[in-house]
């Protein structure tokens, strides 16, 4: 037997496919992909007020922009400061901004754009359908065409 054979052996026998894990994890699936499509509608309309009813009380961004671009330096925490911050990206007059579905890490996330250029990608972590952690990845080498992340089905050309 090759070690990659012994490996996976070993894996499948420490992890299980139960159908009861199956089941749990596309609860999880279905229940990001809810989140994430709520969050598109919200930011696609620029509805900020509308973002009260989609994240978490005590949703947590976390952003990163590779040294080349400017993000938050610490956490930011709790939904009014979120909004806030998300509003100093989305909101300012004059700046075209859309959001697309893609995949990040094999889970459902959203690429940012702002005047048609790629802003950042945005990855989510969801709970009860409501956004508890965003991931903002801004450093423009990252590619949403990528290796880590590649373009949704549904995307809608920018």
């Amino acid at each position: 037997m090759t070690e990659s054979a012994t490996r996976a052996d070993t894996w499948l026998s420490e992890d299980p496919l139960t159908p009861q894990a199956m089941a749990e994890d596309i609860e999880r699936f279905e229940d990001l992909s809810t989140a994430v499509n709520s969050l598109r509608s919200v930011l696609a309309t620029q509805n900020l007020q509308g973002l009260v009813d989609v994240l978490a009380p005590d949703v947590v961004l976390v952003s990163d922009g590779g040294g080349l671009q400017q993000t938050a330096l610490l956490p930011v925490v709790g939904a009014d400061n979120v909004i806030r911050y998300i509003a100093d990206r989305v909101g300012r007059e004059g700046n075209t901004f859309s959001c697309e579905p893609t995949t990040v890490g094999g889970n459902p996330g959203l690429v940012l754009r702002v005047e048609g250029v790629i802003d950042g990608v945005l990855a989510v972590r969801a709970n009860n359908a409501r956004v508890t952690g965003l991931y903002y990845v801004r450093n423009p080498k990252v590619s949403p065409r990528g290796d880590s992340t590649r373009s949704h089905p549904d995307a809608v050309p920018p």
